[in-house]
């Protein structure tokens, strides 16, 4: 894994949320976190992990290498964690629910532990520097799940006695609520935890969900906060009635649990959006077949001692956040995320350890000394012999095959802010953000032509879309064509377009400043200067727009009082003041 993972130590930072997030991000690099705390940025309320970017930014003078150290350190403390949980869950479901099963071995926690360490759904979370914020949630949340797991069913040992430490009463659930709290703080994607452990618990030990029930609902009002923050911060996506919602989880499911089981398609940008969905239905029959799957595995859990239709239905359970019942922001890329699947990866770690544990556990062997010599084998005399040719074949076909997926998909994610945006767009050709995204790197580069193709090709509606008007203006003024730049203005005036800009801050803060240097290229300050007041106002903390500010002031304050912003300039009046 680390072989695999190392050579991300020295990956260049993507702007794939990267920079607005972290390396752009005036708090971050100022070292405040008091905002982070006080509100929801960027439409996540991330404090934690945002606090923790901060303090890693000072550290490395906003180098990028300890971000990538801080993703690759907490991907192995999970699957560490991860390995844990394993084999705790095993063994007490071998000790109570399961107790003809075989014996749990390292064997099959190896098993389980390899798919979630080296699984090629796993790079999009560790290779991008923004997935810090599920590796932490994740790290907690497998914290909060091992205190309350490791608590034995009613006269059973969860684990050997030499390991097992003195707990007072209710210890274990107060460290396992503020670990899942603080799971929260870092990304709201855990939010199923809590549903998640009831399944597992009402599959495997009714008795103890029922002793846990009141911890379940503290959990519950902690995701109730943490969703309540979250809906009001985020910028809804275009609305589908209930039944399409159904219809989305439906493919989402069937998605992920396809990528899942072959993961030879892997994308960043699937252009898997409700609206696309609805215009091809039959991207969700692989939906079905699994939802038919899973409700035979609900039926089957009715009663006990059912640990792989458990893990199983974990799974599931843990995707429900990002499944689309409930609208989310990112849907207006794609429903489904490779990222999504970083936590229920446990659930499909501990459904392949089972399998493993089942298939390669020891087989009875020759008879014993004592068997030989009496003709009857005391109790547990009998030797076992493990399958380990077999055992290690099966390793080895799985270390190799997802070594060999991952090892693609990391070229793409180490290769910098081009490739990764070209590998985004041969993988959906539709794509809106290596469209987006693309265009500003080929027009920084020169390749201003090929820039406002990809933008001309967009298949949004491009006459509402700030970016696009945002990146068209900036493509135009570095190709030197200032008054092309100003012939976008009028788009202002449309009321749609002001409620674009007025949503996306930053992309309406690269349309005013270019928009005010072709001014100012044609000479016109004072018009140059209210329209850089705009920037301001609209995203107060854009570096690029204080420098022009402070540039616009000198030229036409002089030697006299400084020069103010005007109050109430409308963008009707702003448009008005560019004279053709």
């Amino acid at each position: 894994m680390l072989w695999l993972y190392g050579g991300l130590l020295t990956a260049p930072a993507l702007s794939w949320d990267d920079g607005e997030h972290i390396f752009d991000n005036p708090l971050i690099v100022q070292g405040d976190v008091a905002p982070f705390w006080r509100g929801p940025r960027f439409g996540l309320y991330i404090p934690l992990v945002s606090s923790a970017w901060a303090a890693l930014y000072a550290v490395g003078d906003g180098a990028v290498w300890p971000f990538r150290a801080f993703n690759l350190l907490l991907h192995v403390v999970n699957v560490l964690l991860v390995a844990r949980l394993v084999q705790t869950m095993l063994h007490t479901s071998h000790s109570s629910d399961e107790p003809h099963a075989a014996p749990v071995t390292g064997v099959a926690v190896l098993m389980g532990a390899t798919l979630f360490a080296l699984h090629p759904l796993q790079v999009a979370t560790v290779a991008w520097i923004s997935g810090g914020r599920d590796l932490a949630a994740t790290a907690w949340a497998l914290g909060a799940l091992l205190l309350v797991l490791r608590r034995a069913p009613s006269g059973v040992p969860a684990m050997p006695a030499t390991t097992r430490a003195t707990w007072r009463p209710g210890m274990r659930e107060a460290l396992a609520t503020l670990a899942f709290a603080a799971a929260l703080l870092c990304k709201p994607q855990v939010a199923a935890v809590p549903l998640a452990l009831g399944v597992w618990w009402w599959c495997t030990d009714r008795a103890r969900l029922r002793a846990a029930l009141p911890m379940l609902l503290v959990w519950c009002l902690l995701v109730v906060g943490a969703a309540w923050l979250t809906r009001g911060a985020q910028q809804a996506p275009p609305a589908v009635s209930m039944g399409a919602r159904l219809f989305v989880a439906l493919d989402a499911l069937g998605f992920h649990t396809r990528s899942l089981l072959w993961p030879a398609t892997l994308a960043t940008d699937y252009g898997r959006t409700p609206q696309a969905l609805l215009a091809h239905p039959q991207w969700a029959a692989p939906g079905l077949v699994v939802l038919g799957v899973f409700g035979t595995m609900l039926w089957r859990a009715r009663a006990p001692r059912t640990v792989g239709v458990a893990a199983a239905l974990c799974w599931a359970t843990l995707l429900l956040p990002v499944l689309g019942l409930v609208p989310f922001e990112y849907q207006r890329i794609s429903t489904v995320a490779d990222h999504y699947t970083y936590l229920p990866m446990a659930a499909a770690a501990l459904l392949v350890a089972w399998l493993a544990q089942r298939v390669l556990a020891p087989r009875g062997g020759e008879p014993s000394t004592s068997e030989s010599r009496t003709g009857e084998p005391p109790t547990g005399a009998t030797r076992t012999t493990t399958p380990w040719g077999a055992a290690a074949l099966a390793w080895g076909v799985l270390v190799v095959v997802c070594s060999g997926f991952t090892a693609a998909r990391l070229t793409v994610w180490r290769a910098g802010d081009a490739v990764f945006y070209r590998a985004m767009l041969d993988a959906n050709p539709a794509s809106y953000s290596a469209r987006t995204n693309l265009a500003v790197l080929l027009c920084e580069e020169g390749g201003v032509g090929e820039a406002l193709a990809l933008l001309d090709g967009i298949t949004a509606d491009a006459a509402h879309d700030a970016p696009v008007l945002a990146n068209r203006a900036f493509c135009l003024l570095r190709a030197d064509r200032a008054e092309a730049v100003l012939a976008l203005t009028p788009a202002v005036r449309d009321s749609a377009m002001q409620r674009a800009l007025a949503g996306n801050t930053r992309a309406a803060a690269v349309f005013v400043n270019s928009v005010a240097e072709a001014l100012h290229r044609r000479g016109d300050e004072v018009a140059a200067f209210a329209w850089l007041c705009q920037a301001q106002r609209l995203h107060p903390g854009d570096a690029t727009t204080a420098a022009n500010l402070a540039t616009a002031r000198r030229i036409l304050g002089g030697d006299g009082p400084p020069v103010t912003c005007p109050d109430g300039l409308t963008w009707v009046q702003l448009a008005e003041s560019v004279v053709p």
